[in-house]
């Protein structure tokens, strides 16, 4: 792990987390009936990952879904940084939109399925009542060499898991960027 990517992916979370609290403790007091971090199944022909998807807040009868749209972090220098045989680029880093692009043609490695289900906590084994912030990703999309990922509250080790996982599967070039700046 290189110190300068770290701290980087580390403050893009910890400014999303940050924001994404202050909101929720916002919409909860406007919504006694509220919940944050809400998983929800989709169906069958929705593109994310696993038909599963965490909403940030969820409230009302019938259920409303409130998507926070926290503001963007400073911009990043970017940085390139080889780890063993792998070129890793960071260009931007918005911890609820990022973008991992790798060099691998159809990457469909059960690992990935593995990680999803630890980070998105599908047993609920990690979940803490007391706690806003669930320490899970929120949806995750598979395109031809990218990896979509709405980081939620999850901590800065599931991104450095997933790089892991595209390298270990033979991946030389990852390139992370934003869908958004």
């Amino acid at each position: 792990m290189n110190t300068t990517v770290d701290k980087t992916i580390s403050r893009a979370r910890d400014h999303y987390v940050d924001q994404f609290l202050s909101l929720v403790s916002h919409q909860m007091s406007q919504h006694k009936d509220g919940a944050a971090e809400v998983k929800l199944k989709l169906a069958d022909d929705s593109a994310v990952f696993e038909q599963l998807y965490c909403a940030d807040f969820l409230h009302g009868n019938p259920p409303q879904i409130v998507e926070f749209q926290v503001e963007n972090n400073e911009n990043i220098e970017q940085v390139t940084v080889a780890i063993g045989r792998c070129s890793i680029s960071v260009e931007q880093v918005c911890w609820d939109s990022v973008i991992v692009h790798h060099d691998l043609e159809g990457f469909a490695d059960s690992r990935l399925s593995v990680w999803f289900n630890y980070w998105f906590d599908t047993m609920d084994e990690r979940q803490e009542s007391s706690n806003c912030a669930s320490n899970i990703i929120h949806s995750v999309s598979i395109e031809h060499r990218s990896i979509s990922v709405d980081f939620g509250t999850a901590a800065s080790k599931a991104l450095w898991e997933l790089l892991d996982l595209l390298k270990a599967a033979g991946a030389s070039d990852i390139r992370i960027s934003s869908s958004r700046t």
